[in-house]
Parts: structure tokens; sequence; C-alpha cells
């Protein structure tokens, strides 16, 4: 319970000056017992609306303006006491945001914190000329710093790299700060996203599984329209817990991990991705966000109250479908499967309900067009693009279907030009697949300006044991192609969506060699 009663009263006080941006000293007369709508303030409705609103934010409790009955400091103070020793809490003072190392923050605190430090309170200053990386490993934090930072008309980039320059974290802009509740005018996080940031932009790397990594820039209103496709094509309105195996740093945890439980209003728990921890018994529809690397720790926590099960990131795979498909039958489920095609850089290009379809057969999303052109190639147009592009050519295998289905064959294969000849990474993979038998094989092309050939072939054999007896092939194999340099490592590295990277096999193997 609320027990300060003076102390409560300041606070009322300070926020009526705020919501209704008067100075404080105009309040100095007011008694606690005055009508507000009456001398000294002579507040209308309208003020009336947005105080009650702003201080039902700031005491996480439910309040409503009443025309017909008593307005006055100590009738708001008193609704804010009887409805805290009640069972009438607002949602709004449940946490919101939770992750696995047991930080948590109600959607009150995490809307008021953004808006104490962001525009003119922001407390650092950065180039604006160019993206600012948060640093932030924490989602939480993470996503704080990336609220101010929008809000503050930067250009936030969501990275698992760490920068040297240009770089912003919650602890920085919080720096000094003092933790004790402030009086905020509130506005609705996801409603201040559709408005003031809907032509601003966040800046996402992608995870490099093809090659280099890479930054792209979505817009606020592009990420928002698809969220929206997404929530017409699924009922979602019941799902009371977002179990997120995803972070927000990815487009894909961005979107269903951070602003779909703001425009559900449902919290978000942010798992780990090497274990379950339980979320608790007091939710009965949950949805859980997750890659298909980690459907193994989540299979066995797999209980009635789960309502859907989404995967991105990469193929799900008949194998894990047949599993899915049984823990269904198994323990009399019936949750659904959803499984979404797409990349940073498409958006979501379409769905499939695992265990319903072929497992590479997909819907299109409504607002999402492909259209054939010569040599078989795929143009998509769809306002889930990067900023400002209208449409691309997609390096997928795609079959185009009736009634806006299409079969993804898997990306196309990739060619490089090396000594001023072609050549494709298939056939080096094929090879390579020869000498190794059933071992992993990567391979990827680096291109390298200064080098006059073009770059360098690098391959990856994930191989435990002797490795020497099985390079005395390597040169008959590629007579007259070039010869890749390869790196032998016990087992291929894994980011956090469950991606094999160039980055990370470089970094692994450089290790390895040290």
């Amino acid at each position: 319970m609320i027990s300060d009663m003076q102390e409560i009263s300041l606070k009322v006080r300070q926020q009526i000056a705020l919501s209704t941006e008067i100075e404080l000293a105009e309040i100095t007369t007011l008694q606690d017992s005055d009508d507000l709508l009456g001398s000294p303030l002579y507040l209308d409705s309208i003020d009336m609306l947005q105080v009650y609103a702003d201080c039902q934010w700031l005491f996480g409790v439910y309040l409503v303006y009443d025309v017909i009955g008593e307005n006055s400091i100590n009738s708001i103070v008193n609704r804010i006491n009887s409805h805290a020793d009640s069972d009438e809490i607002s949602n709004n003072n449940d946490a919101f945001f939770n992750d696995f190392n047991e930080q948590s923050i109600t959607l009150r605190e995490f809307s008021s914190m953004v808006t104490r430090f962001s525009k003119e309170n922001i407390r650092c200053t950065f180039d604006k000329s160019q993206p600012v990386r948060v640093v932030d490993k924490n989602p939480i934090e993470m996503m704080l710093s990336m609220s101010v930072l929008l809000l503050s008309g930067y250009q936030p980039l969501l990275s698992n790299q760490d920068g040297e320059s240009n770089t912003c974290s919650w602890s920085l802009l919080t720096y000094g700060a003092s933790s004790q509740l402030e009086p905020v005018k509130y506005y609705p996080l996801y409603d201040l996203f559709a408005t003031e940031c809907i032509d601003r932009t966040v800046a996402f790397e992608t995870s490099g599984s093809t090659g280099k990594a890479e930054i792209i820039y979505k817009s606020v209103g592009s990420m928002l329209t698809e969220l929206a496709s997404i929530d017409n094509c699924f009922d979602l309105a019941k799902v009371d817990l977002i179990n997120s195996y995803v972070s927000p740093v990815h487009l894909y945890g961005f979107i269903w991990s951070f602003l779909l439980p703001l425009k559900l209003n449902s919290p978000v728990f942010y798992q780990s991705n090497v274990e379950f921890t339980n979320v608790g018994e007091s939710y009965n529809n949950i949805m859980c966000i997750i890659v298909p690397s980690v459907w193994s720790i989540l299979l066995p926590e797999i209980k009635d109250k789960v309502e859907f099960i989404i995967s991105s990131g990469s193929a799900f795979g008949s194998l894990r479908e047949c599993e899915l498909v049984n823990v269904k039958q198994d323990k009399c489920l019936s949750f659904i499967g959803i499984e979404i095609l797409g990349s940073t850089e498409t958006g979501a290009i379409g769905y499939r309900i695992i265990g319903d379809s072929d497992v590479s057969t997909y819907k299109l999303f409504s607002s999402v067009e492909l259209i054939l052109l010569d040599e078989n190639q795929v143009k998509i147009c769809s306002p889930f693009l990067p900023y400002q592009v209208t449409h691309l050519i997609l390096n997928d295998d795609l079959l185009l279907l009736p009634d806006d289905y299409i079969k993804h064959l898997g990306r196309k294969d990739s060619v490089f030009k090396y000594k001023g000849k072609r050549y494709s990474l298939c056939m080096f993979k094929e090879k390579l697949e020869q000498l190794f038998g059933e071992n992993r094989v990567c391979v990827f092309f680096i291109e390298q300006e200064s080098d006059n050939r073009g770059g360098k072939l690098v391959s990856f054999v994930e191989r435990r044991g002797n490795r020497d007896e099985l390079s005395y092939g390597i040169r008959e194999l590629f007579h007259g192609l070039p010869i890749p340099k390869i790196e032998f490592m016990d087992e291929f590295p894994r980011n956090d969506m469950g991606k094999i990277t160039l980055d990370g096999l470089l970094e692994r193997a450089s290790y390895d060699r040290n």
C-alpha cells in the first residue's frame, strides 16, 4: 500500500503541473481539498483527462475522471491509496519485460524511463550523421536504449558486435541520474512509435550466414505494417505471455518479442538460448518465439498452456516437424506451429502451418507480391523491405504456385569471379563433400579489392580426429581449379539465431590456430 499521503500529494501536484503545462508556483495556493475545475486553476475536462491518465501510469493504479464527482488532490490521493490496497491494480503495475537473469520492469516503469531520458532530456550527445550502435546485451536495457535514441531523433543500430565509436548503452544514458520515481507526462509507447517515429529508422546487422554481415535500415512504419499483417493472419488477441528465445537485437526478435508485446499489451519473457526458465503458472495462452536450433530446449517443456510456437531464421525441417506433430498427439495439445519465411533484408515473405503442409510450401502475406522475371529471377515487391526500397531481386530458388502459394527450394547457387573467371560455390562444396564424406562443409568467397585475383576462397570442414590423411587428394580433386584454403574444426560455432556464419567460423579458426 502507498502510505505516505504527503509524498503522494506532492507528486500529484508535480504531475498536475507537468500534465497541464503550468508553472508549479501557480499550484502553491491550491489546497488539497480545492476543486481542480474551480479556483485557482480552473482546469477543463481535457486537462483532467490528461491528469488522470498520467497519474494512473505514474502510480500504476486504475483511475477514471469523474465528471460529476469530486476532483481534488485529496480525491486523487484517496483513490490511489484505495486502489493500491485492493485488487484493482492496473496490469501496467505487473512485470511486463522479464528475462532469464531475473530482471523485470513494468510497462509503466519502462515507458516512464524512456520518456524521462529522451528528447530534450537525453543526457548524451551522439553523431546524428551515422547510426548509434547500442552495445547493451541485456534485452531489456537494449530496448530502453533503442527507444530513447529513436524518440530523441537518433538512428539506433542493433548489433551483436561491439563498436569503438558512436556507441550507446543504458548505463551511459542514465549515468548519475536519480533512481527515484519522478512525475512524467506519459504517452503510450506503441502510439509514440506509430506517430512520432513512423518515418524514423532502426538499423539491424545481418547474421552474415551468407558471407559478410551487412547493415539493413528498417523504418518503424514498415515494421508496424509487417506486424499488422501478422496480426491479421492469426488470432493473437488471447495471447497473455510471449515467451521469446530470440533477442530483439535481430529484426525477427524485434518485431515478435518487442513490438508485438506492446501491440497486444501482453508481457514478454526473454529466455536464454541454452536453457529453459519456467515462466510460472499464471498464464493461460503462451506464444513461444524460437529459432530451430533451440527447439530441443523447448520440446520437453511444451505444456497445454502453449497456444502458438513461431519459428523463423532457418528451415524448421522435417525431423523437427515430426517431433512437433508427435508431441501434440502424445500430450493431446492443440497449439499451432507457424514457420515464417523471410530475412532481415526482405522482412516477412510468407508463412506455413507446421504439420499441415509440405515443409517447403508457404502462403504469401497479402501485402507481398512476387514477380517472375526472365532467367528464372524473382522480384519481390513489399512494404516490409529496407527503408526507401520498393523491390528486390531474391537470391532464392522459388516456385510460384496458384492462390499466392510458393515453394521455397533453397538459396540459389552463389557465383564468384576469380582471376577473371566465374565459378560456382556449389561446385566447390560438392567436390569437398566427395573428399570428406558426410562431414559438414561450408565454402565462402571473400571479395578483396586489394587482391588482383578478386579475393580468396575459404572452406571449413567439421571433422574430428586425424585430418592430415585427407589432404593427399585435394590437389588432384581441384586440378585446373582454384584450391580453397581448408580449415578443420571439431564443431561449427553457431550464433544466437542458430546460424553458422563466416565471421563465427573465421573467429573459431583463428582461436584454434592460436
